[in-house]
């Protein structure tokens, strides 16, 4: 089961990606993996709440 995207928030300040939101652990993972490879990003701060 992947995230809802109304689930997901994602902010970026600096170069530093935020993610908050509910998610499950696995997609939570994938998504910080993919964040952190997107050119220009600086870090990812994982405030995820998890979820089922």
């Amino acid at each position: 089961m992947g995230a809802d995207r109304d689930a997901v928030q994602v902010a970026v300040r600096d170069g530093i990606v935020e993610l908050t939101g509910r998610m499950p652990a696995a997609t939570a993972r994938r998504l910080l993996a993919e964040t952190q490879r997107i050119a220009d990003v600086a870090g990812v701060k994982n405030l995820r709440t998890p979820g089922t």
